[in-house]
């Protein structure tokens, strides 16, 4: 058989033993004044603080901006998140900031409401014609190359034609792409010792609006009339947008439209559809389109559009 052998312990109280529990070093700032009321239209590079973390220690801060660029001269160092130190920045941001700033917009204490929509207004340049914000595509050209292909005793010449763009042009756009303003900027402040991140919704709303202005003919008034909005989300409480029940349209509602020289006259539905599709070119059929263009705050999880 097998046999266990059990010492119990004796415990002794010990009244001058005190379980002590640090206060933590780092604390969000809480912003006094609305996050919507600092955001600037007429300027591109307008950021407004988001929020801000102070506390950080030295250490932290050196881990922080092990992979950024600091010449030694400026206390605030920029935290390269989407180029080509990201993925490791966001990395070290995630542990050291997402849990105090995701509980604290949790609890409500962001300088906006979550899952808001908040209008932004026009700004001078109107929104999607900005080329800092989008630059335009290089212009591209079609060339026939021709070619001969032959079967048995038949030859024949086809003619195909490639797309073309010019190499100074698309050098040129790809340097704005890359140099484009961000929707989101995260900061460190050395001197003392804070976390600052800045978003700027102007960015998200030039880009969603340049898909629906640009390439159209429209008119600056029409253009103008477009309403741009923004929302702060985080990543786990996106989900899928909310949209109405979708119907297929049909033609059942419009009357029949003659059409006059025809060997055999259209069927009902298809008079019907005819005075449907002429109602569109003529302008009787309103619609609503929209565009999004979402960002994301990598290593927080936060993102406007």
């Amino acid at each position: 058989t097998h046999s266990t052998n059990v010492r119990f312990l004796s415990w002794e109280p010990a009244p001058s033993l005190k379980l002590a529990v640090h206060e933590p070093t780092m604390a969000i700032e809480k912003r006094s004044k609305p996050f919507h009321d600092q955001v600037d239209t007429s300027k591109t590079d307008s950021s407004p603080i988001l929020c801000e973390m102070s506390g950080l220690s030295n250490e932290v801060m050196a881990s922080i901006l092990q992979n950024c660029t600091d010449d030694g001269n400026s206390d605030v160092v920029s935290i390269d998140l989407y180029r080509k130190m990201g993925s490791q920045n966001a990395k070290k941001l995630s542990i050291v900031a997402a849990p105090s700033l995701l509980k604290y917009a949790a609890e409500g204490l962001l300088p906006l409401d979550l899952l808001r929509w908040y209008k932004l207004a026009q700004p001078e340049k109107s929104f999607g014609l900005c080329e800092t914000n989008y630059p335009s595509r290089p212009v591209e050209k079609w060339t026939a190359v021709k070619s001969i292909a032959k079967r048995g005793k038949t030859t024949t010449e086809l003619v195909k034609y490639e797309r073309e763009f010019d190499a100074k042009e698309s050098s040129d756009f790809y340097q704005k792409l890359m140099n484009r303003p961000s929707a989101f900027e995260a900061s460190i402040d050395k001197s003392s010792g804070r976390l600052i991140i800045r978003m700027n919704p102007v960015v998200a709303g030039h880009q969603a609006a340049a898909h629906l202005v640009r390439g159209r003919g429209l008119s600056e008034e029409f253009v103008r009339s477009i309403d741009v909005s923004y929302s702060l989300s985080e990543l786990s409480r996106m989900g899928e947008p909310k949209t109405k029940e979708f119907h297929v349209p049909n033609s059942d509602a419009f009357e029949e439209t003659t059409v006059d020289g025809m060997e055999l006259p259209l069927y009902s539905r298809q008079a019907k559809a005819l005075t449907r599709m002429r109602d569109i070119e003529a302008g009787k059929v309103d619609f609503n389109e929209e565009e999004r263009s979402e960002h994301t705050l990598n290593g927080i999880g936060w993102g406007p559009f």
